[in-house]
């Protein structure tokens, strides 16, 4: 007697509709969030349940395709596939779980995603924000649409579509069901997320990133604040108190430690960062010490000359600068962007600095205005948005996780790569050509010799055979060069690193 297995049931699809001006910003963004976290929200499905994405199995019922281009002429529609096998924690639901037996009406339930039974469920309600990691597909309903969206994404400095695959569906287009029941319900009231830190968050993991490539305490800084470590092994005080700003470290009240909380406080969510600074340090009245307000309102003043004409160069002005926050805020007044900062360098700075100024950028920028370039590095819009996401959910006691295989490609950094010596030396030859940074020890037979000059260099002659070179870098020439080296071409080199592998 043969045994037949059952048959496999395919997987359900689990989709969510939006118009393509809404799915701009989402990349731009890196997250999925409720009208409240977009810069520009056109309506659709996500004002319904205010902190809720709704999924819809298998198909967008009508009324949800058609709220997402109501609002004004010209929307295009679009539906995005999600994968949901990297979320993990409590969601809701609309459905008819088997667990209550012979159920005749649908209704609202709650349960932990992992324990899914796609049978039960019509649609699922998962707390915002998700990562644009967890997108699978960005469906359209036609050719020219999908075009359009690719052309228009080009344009947009922020809109990369590294790692996000286009299709085209025409039948999930087609009318069919509606979703009424989504206005009655009553899912739990959610807490507000503040967007503002959190993309400040993110811009400022992706500044750190490519400012990783600076050495060894760079590396280890980004990889402390992008693992929530303690952080106890970053021992610049300035790095630290940065990193406990996200972390709501109520323990540090020095004089100090207040100064920072409250500069980061109002980069985050002020309008104008710099005018929001000039006011910040003309009215410390919560600052005990009057050396320290007296310091504060002399650095305003040296702001606001530095935002005019002066006798002074940059250089000097750097140079006359007495800590290193008073560096890193004149940095701010000078340069407007994190790409202006990749392109810039003078004789005054040291690893700290840069490793400050990137921080302190990527807080300003938000992710919204890291450039394209650094998005496109192989796996990092995906790994930043997941590491934002989680940072969200954290923020509001939510027990939303994301973990697997999908979304949490860990991109190496250049530091990582350099630890494989083959590809430091190729680096240090082939990619931005760094001068003086090799040093090769020869170990020839004990004996006579015979040197000869020659047009290419001295000739020494022996007998016997030397022992294989050994080629090493000279971390410390190697590193200073790379302070000031573009590294901008980082998926050429991350393609070279896996030659060598």
């Amino acid at each position: 007697m043969t045994n037949l297995s059952e048959p496999e049931v395919a997987q359900k699809k689990w989709f969510c509709a939006t118009n393509t001006d809404n799915m701009r910003n989402i990349i731009a963004q890196g997250l999925i969030t409720e009208p409240a976290g977009f810069t520009k929200y056109y309506t659709d499905v996500l004002e319904i349940h205010n902190g809720y994405i709704p999924l819809f199995k298998d198909a967008v019922p009508s009324d949800i395709l058609e709220k997402s281009i109501s609002e004004v002429d010209d929307l295009k529609l679009c539906i995005i596939e999600f994968s949901i096998d990297d979320i993990q924690g409590l969601v809701n639901a609309w459905g008819r779980p088997s667990s209550d037996g012979l159920l005749e009406e649908d209704q609202l339930f709650s349960f932990d995603l992992k324990r899914l039974n796609e049978q039960d469920v019509d649609t699922l309600f998962i707390p915002t924000p998700l990562p644009t990691s967890c997108i699978k597909n960005i469906i359209f309903p036609s050719k020219d649409d999908k075009n359009l969206f690719e052309k228009d994404a080009g344009i947009y400095s922020n809109v990369p579509l590294t790692d996000l695959k286009l299709k085209i569906e025409v039948k999930l287009f087609s009318k069919g069901a509606t979703a009424e029941y989504l206005q009655g319900l009553m899912l739990p009231e959610k807490t507000l997320i503040n967007y503002p830190e959190v993309y400040a968050f993110g811009g400022m993991l992706a500044a750190l990133f490519y400012f990783s490539k600076n050495g060894v305490v760079s590396n280890n800084v980004y990889h402390s604040i992008c693992d929530s470590t303690d952080m106890t092994d970053i021992v610049d005080i300035d790095i630290r108190l940065i990193a406990h700003f996200f972390q709501k470290d109520t323990s540090l009240e020095s004089e100090r430690s207040k100064m920072y909380h409250g500069l980061l406080n109002v980069i985050v969510n002020g309008k104008d960062v710099k005018e929001n600074i000039i006011e910040f340090l003309e009215n410390l009245d919560n600052f005990d010490a009057d050396k320290s307000k007296n310091r504060a309102q002399q650095l305003s003043k040296t702001l606001l000359r530095f935002e005019s004409i002066t006798e002074k160069t940059a250089s000097e002005q750097f140079h006359d600068a007495k800590t290193p926050l008073e560096k890193m805020l004149l940095m701010l007044f000078l340069r407007e962007r994190v790409e202006d900062l990749m392109e810039y360098s003078i004789d005054e700075f040291e690893e700290l600095d840069y490793l400050l100024f990137a921080m302190v950028f990527g807080i300003r920028d938000k992710f919204i205005k890291i450039p394209k370039l650094l998005r496109e590095f192989k796996n990092l819009q995906r790994h930043i948005t997941t590491k934002m996401a989680a940072y969200a959910h954290q923020s509001i006691g939510s027990n939303i996780l994301f973990s697997g295989s999908s979304v949490l490609v860990q991109p190496l950094t250049l530091v990582d790569m350099f630890e494989k010596n083959d590809f430091k030396i190729w680096f240090a030859n082939k990619a931005p050509k760094i001068n003086n940074c090799l040093k090769t020890t020869i170990k020839i037979p004990n004996g006579s010799y015979t040197f000869n000059s020659t047009p290419s260099g001295l000739e020494i002659i022996f007998d016997g055979e030397p022992r294989k070179p050994k080629t090493e870098v000279v971390d410390e020439v190697f590193y200073r060069a790379i302070w000031t080296k573009n590294c901008e071409l980082y998926n050429k080199y991350l393609a070279q690193y896996n030659k060598m592998k």
